[in-house]
């Protein structure tokens, strides 16, 4: 298994997307961002990998982002608070 921790990307977006919403959705059946966006799952996805993308004061920005590579797959992120 090969481990990597590097910054994220833009093309990182939609696996990280897909690590956010599955972190807010928990164990749950909803999740807070399907409350909030109150659209399909994959709008929801799409809505995420904008605002990774584009809303630079965002906290999920890419450029406040590491993720962790499982043998080349972004398996985990993590954001830096640099607020």
């Amino acid at each position: 298994m090969d481990i990597t921790i590097r910054p994220a990307v833009k093309e990182d977006a939609k696996p990280v997307a897909e690590l956010i919403y599955l972190a807010a959705l928990a164990n749950a059946p909803v999740s807070a961002l399907d409350i909030m966006f109150r659209e399909s799952r994959e709008q929801v996805l799409e809505n995420i990998a904008w605002m990774f993308l584009n809303v630079e004061d965002n906290l999920n920005h890419y450029s406040r982002c590491l993720v962790a590579e499982i043998d080349g797959r972004v398996a985990s992120s993590l954001y830096l608070n640099t607020r």
